[in-house]
């Protein structure tokens, strides 16, 4: 949903998604962001899965030469289809659609630490 922006949400220890947004998807970071945090801890981003779910990082200590990627490179649209309407009916929504049902919603760019709406 956050496609390739650096964002992650704001924090909240009661967070839970589906209250958070009724489509249940305003939740979690950005693979970019994700990168972000892995580089300054001492991983590299090797790749992600085919569905767009999971990325693999490594730390850079073990990592071959010319082994990792950006999350550029790396990204791949999610193709798990789980949002939901107002009334919590299954709305199966794709790419763009998704982003557009939590656009207003605001995000933390974890480069910056600044607080925006997703957009």
């Amino acid at each position: 949903m956050f496609g390739r922006d650096t964002v992650t949400i704001p924090y909240d220890a009661r967070f839970h998604r589906h209250a958070a947004h009724y489509s249940g998807l305003y939740f979690g970071a950005s693979l970019a962001a994700l990168e972000h945090l892995a580089r300054r801890k001492g991983y590299v981003l090797v790749g992600c899965d085919t569905s767009g779910s999971n990325a693999f990082f490594i730390r850079s200590d073990l990592a071959l030469p010319g082994v990792g990627v950006d999350a550029e490179a790396a990204y791949v649209d999610g193709h798990v289809r789980q949002s939901r309407d107002p009334q919590g009916r299954l709305t199966f929504a794709r790419g763009p659609h998704r982003r557009a049902m939590i656009a207003h919603l605001q995000v933390v760019d974890v480069v910056t630490g600044k607080l925006r709406p997703l957009g």
